[in-house]
């Protein structure tokens, strides 16, 4: 027992009164759950004599153990463990035993099914007023809640008590009364606290969770660029904030005050603050224990029902299930995109997915939410507009944009601008994307070519699962632009397994040519070459053949290409399949053999002056009035792996060599944080992909955040 832990301490309590001792190890969100329990415990047996043992590791910050302190009308006496190994303070039951000996009873509240100990020296009980039914077996398959507390049994709890909190489901399974938050409260508080410095309205936020001092992260925080963007809106209100945090954390840019003073302040700050922003850690539950004020808390590891408290209104998405304790290592490492060596192969991984549960939080839905939560305090307040919404965006990377395509990032394509535009009515879903799609138009029918993107349930056996599929699907497009029935035509890989997106589609000759990216992921997620092939269909939309054009790494065959390949554009002059192969650095048109099999001519011009990044392949060029036409898209970085796209015009001549002669100077749409579908993107996209001319004016079609597919008329007068 002397290897488990360094030091304990017994009580040997003197007298009639009942003697009680308690259990419970963690971090200041763990002890104000305690406090709440342990009143519980003095409502069951009153006047009884109640020891609260806390259990400590070396990796634990702060001392979480003043906390009961502040309550002693509640505990008669703390004592601290201190353990060696973090397993042993949550998870060694023979200390606890030996505690046990000590009292009438002992209450071990470490797991949410808690356990109660009673007897003397030589005998001890365990009494377990709560039992599982029989029938959870099935859900139990995985789950011992006494010998292996580390196969996680919260989700098991979750399904079959949705509405209750892990305090109450305690308090449940050893027979106290419900938990009250509202009947606690602490006897100690400070009295001199100087809160002259703020304006009438302020409010406290709190950013991190254990460990942010030494430099760790864990899944349930939320990006520190979010939280900037968020503090950076609500101070443009008016609104003083004071951040909440230890000395060595990470301190917001625009914040009033950084508050590192001690607990008996903060326990006093938390009761005077009128509205406390924070993610679910241990602020959140102090500010429970010392008032009613309300409080905005966010979710994302944690179950937001599960975890919940009193007067908190919970912001989450339900983008991922709730994963605490799901994998050891759940506070650091996300199970869906990170991949320690120390965990069994039980979950397909994708670096895309990586804590979607914080990131598909934006700032817009805090900021909503706390406008609403203000509202009700009924403060006059200054301004109500977002500062900036897209969170990682910085001053420095606007230098050259104006000032409408700054405003254009923080509105939906269909605020940004004047033209006629719409989303098409796909059955978009959590798990079905449709976007950046392309469009045919001939007599009889018009089809629109969208990318959709199947997300797949994860495999909870095979660590390489594939967790989405790309595929073309083609609707019917009615001349109100609605989207009419699914066209049953086929284009199917050549591979199993093999992805196909943003289509570009056009019809020549009695023949549909849909061009796509394609790959072979032979892991996820896919790092490797995308390789650029045309499906050719005859009128029926019978498949016919595939063209894989042999030209600067794209292979003959898909699972050759050396050169990732993308945004090629296509078109067809003189019954020759030409191909504008790059915007960037130059322009480059590709004239193929008769056969389509590789380029027997390239043609380098000029390149038309862009400011908003690279400009890449779009829509197909049109011949209109003299010259060829062509939406494009370009993108800029913000942040590593974060993008903005930009949507475009341009022109080039009808010969050789195909010299650019015009290109529109501002974009017509911006990549925007409104219209956000996605919950795994990174980047603000738009991305045209197809448009066909009808009475001189442009019917564009284009992506938007990897999730949905819209639309723009725009009169051909206008490109100038």
């Amino acid at each position: 027992m002397n290897e488990v832990y360094k030091e304990t301490h017994f009580y040997d309590v003197k007298g009639d009164r009942l003697k009680i001792g308690a259990h419970k190890s963690g971090g200041y969100g763990d002890m104000a759950d305690y406090i709440v329990l342990l009143k519980s415990i003095k409502e069951k047996h009153p006047g009884c004599y109640l020891v609260a043992y806390i259990g400590k590791f070396p990796e634990e910050g702060g001392k979480p153990e003043q906390l009961l302190r502040y309550f002693p009308d509640i505990v008669d006496r703390v004592a601290v463990v201190e353990f060696k190994d973090i397993k042993d303070s949550f998870f060694n039951e023979g200390y606890v035993i030996d505690f046990a000996k000590n009292f009438d009873y002992f209450y071990d509240l470490r797991p949410y099914v808690g356990k109660v100990y009673s007897g003397d020296d030589s005998v001890i009980t365990l009494e377990v007023p709560f039992k599982l039914p029989k029938e959870w077996e099935w859900d139990m398959q995985w789950v011992d809640f006494y010998r292996k507390p580390l196969s996680q049994y919260q989700n098991v709890l979750l399904d079959h008590f949705p509405d209750k909190s892990h305090l109450e489901i305690t308090a449940d399974s050893c027979g106290l009364p419900t938990p009250d938050w509202s009947s606690v409260e602490p006897t100690l508080r400070s009295k001199k606290l100087d809160l002259t410095f703020l304006d009438e309205k302020w409010i406290t936020v709190s950013v991190s969770s254990g460990g942010a001092n030494r430099g760790i992260v864990q899944t349930k925080t939320w990006d520190f660029d979010q939280w900037n963007a968020l503090c950076d809106s609500i101070k443009n209100t008016g609104i003083n904030i004071i951040q909440i945090g230890i000395t060595g954390e990470p301190q917001l840019r625009n914040v009033d005050y950084f508050w590192d003073r001690p607990i008996t302040e903060l326990l006093s700050l938390l009761e005077k603050s009128p509205l406390h922003l924070s993610v679910e850690n241990g602020t959140a539950r102090m500010r429970a224990l010392v008032t009613d004020k309300p409080m905005i808390t966010l979710f994302g590891p944690t179950d937001p029902t599960f975890f919940g408290l009193p007067n908190q209104n919970r912001v989450h998405t339900n983008k991922c299930r709730p994963c605490f304790w799901l994998i050891p290592s759940w506070f650091t490492d996300c199970h869906r995109a990170s991949n320690p060596e120390t965990i069994e192969g039980n979950y397909g991984i994708d670096h895309s997915y990586e804590k979607v549960c914080m990131k598909s939080i934006t700032p817009e839905m805090v900021y909503n939410t706390t406008m609403d939560e203000v509202e009700k305090l009924g403060w006059d307040l200054s301004k109500r507009e977002l500062v900036t919404g897209f969170s990682f965006l910085s001053k420095k990377y606007f230098t050259n944009f104006s000032n409408n395509t700054k405003k254009q990032i923080g509105q939906s394509v269909h605020e940004q601008t004047k033209y006629e535009t719409g989303t098409f009515d796909l059955d978009y879903s959590a798990r079905a994307f449709f976007f950046n799609p392309s469009v045919t138009k001939t007599e009889d029918k018009s089809i629109l070519w969208t990318r959709k993107y199947d997300v797949l349930p994860r495999s909870v056996k095979h660590r390489e699962a594939q967790l989405a599929n790309n595929s073309i699907e083609p609707y019917i497009l009615n001349d109100d632009m609605t989207v009419g029935d699914k066209i049953p035509y086929n284009l199917v890989g050549q591979y199993p397994g093999e992805q196909m997106e943003d289509p570009r589609a056009m019809y020549h000759d009695g023949k549909y040519y849909i061009a796509c990216v394609a790959y072979v992921p032979s892991e996820f997620p896919f790092s490797g070459n995308t390789h650029q092939k045309l499906y050719v269909l005859d009128d029926s939309g019978r498949y016919e053949d595939y063209l894989s054009i042999n030209y600067d790494g794209n292979a003959d065959n898909l699972l050759d290409t050396s050169k990732s390949q993308k945004n090629w554009t296509w078109f067809f002059k003189d019954d020759r399949l030409h191909i504008v192969y790059d915007m960037t650095p130059r322009h480059t048109v590709l004239i193929c053999d008769s056969e389509m099999k590789y380029p027997e001519t390239r043609y380098v011009s000029n390149r038309a002056y862009w400011k908003y990044g690279d400009s890449r392949g779009g829509t197909n060029p049109i011949l209109h009035e003299g010259r060829y036409w062509c939406f494009f898209h370009s993108s800029t970085d913000v942040a590593p792996g974060k993008r903005i796209y930009f949507m475009g015009w341009y022109s080039f001549e009808p010969e050789p060599p195909f010299r650019v002669l015009s290109i529109s100077k501002e974009p017509i749409l911006s990549g925007n944080y409104i219209d956000n579908g996605n919950p795994y993107i990174r980047s603000l996209v738009v991305f045209p992909g197809g448009a066909y001319l009808e009475d001189d004016t442009w019917t564009v079609v284009y992506g938007v955040n990897d999730y949905s597919s819209g639309w723009i008329k725009i009169p051909h007068k206008d490109l100038k």
